[in-house]
């Protein structure tokens, strides 16, 4: 994303939705899914004095709280029963948080099982 997006610093949701479908189109499936899965965990603050370490994506996680606040905030209102249903559904572990499989496959579920097509007798 560039800085020509910000405006007073800040970057409003209609052009972000653009900049992020943008991204979906040149990139491939998995490379948008662990970009899109960075941008909400975000990242560690790094002391001055060390250097920058690999971003560890299976290390990283969004908790229910986050989770809840992403969702709260989105520009069209989802109840609050929802919010916890889809929390419980991505989180298979039960662990609390939704760690990068996880969220892999709340945005790409798996397909339904095709119902078997007629042969001809």
């Amino acid at each position: 994303m560039t800085n020509t997006l910000a405006k007073n610093g800040l970057v409003y949701f209609p052009e972000f939705c653009r900049v992020v479908l943008a991204k979906f189109r040149e990139d491939d499936d998995e490379q948008f899914a662990q970009v899109m899965f960075k941008m909400l965990c975000g990242t560690d603050p790094f002391p001055e004095l060390f250097r920058a370490k690999r971003y560890k994506l299976h290390h990283k996680f969004l908790s229910k709280i986050e989770f809840q606040f992403i969702m709260r905030n989105l520009p069209v209102a989802v109840a609050e029963e929802d919010i916890e249903d889809m929390f419980a559904v991505a989180d298979v572990d039960k662990d609390g948080k939704i760690s990068y499989e996880e969220f892999q496959a709340m945005i790409n579920p798996p397909q339904p099982p095709q119902p078997p097509k007629p042969t001809k007798a």
